[in-house]
């Protein structure tokens, strides 16, 4: 897995450390952005959040039913006290996302995942998010992303990423195109407090 918990970085793997440098970068207006003008959902659209975290999503989105999911134990302890009775919430692999088959979903998001996940994890993350898709669904997805005119500072963060597998949009679209016909790629500069490159994409099935 491309994944860094050692170090100076397995602070971030505790919850209130976590989403204090999340907010920190503003990762809370990028939220709301993604929700707004990629996901849009409906009223009581089902929504599958993998690698949920603390459940930070359930701030914004309202009037949906939500199930989140994370390999973090103590990312699911934290959402489940935060957000009890607003959502359900899961320790899976994003790999092998453990819900019941029949269960499906309008929108499955993929926030700040992937580039967490070696390629042939990529794959699978995708090839499992489907099955659990509705037709006409989509998967909705946001990583950093590796561009020729990334500042010198968004080359220091990206280098000191839990995430070892950052990509270009052109990878990230890549994969997910085997398992998805229609993929649409953003690359977005303005998500952060700071000019930043994030790839987003949009799966339909």
């Amino acid at each position: 897995m491309g994944h860094v918990s050692t170090g100076i970085r397995r602070v971030l793997e505790h919850p209130f450390f976590y989403e204090a440098l999340q907010t920190a970068v503003g990762h809370k207006v990028a939220r709301r952005m993604v929700i707004d003008e990629y996901v849009r959902p409906e009223k009581n659209s089902m929504i599958l959040d993998i690698g949920c975290g603390p459940g930070k999503m359930l701030e914004i989105l309202s009037d949906v039913e939500y199930v989140g999911v994370d390999f973090n134990e103590s990312y699911i302890e934290s959402a489940r006290e935060l957000y009890a009775g607003k959502g359900k919430f899961f320790v899976s692999n994003a790999t092998s996302i453990d819900l019941p088959e029949d269960e499906q979903f309008d929108i499955i998001l993929a926030y700040n995942l992937m580039h967490h996940m070696e390629d042939e994890e990529v794959i699978q993350l995708l090839d499992s998010s489907k099955k659990f898709l509705k037709k006409g669904g989509r998967l909705i997805s946001m990583d950093p992303c590796l561009v020729l005119d990334a500042t010198l500072f968004a080359k220091i963060l990206i280098k000191f990423d839990r995430g070892t597998s950052i990509r270009s949009a052109e990878d990230y679209s890549s994969l997910a195109k085997k398992s998805f016909e229609k993929v649409e790629s953003n690359v977005r500069y303005d998500l952060l407090n700071f000019t930043y490159p994030h790839c987003i994409l949009s799966c339909f099935k």
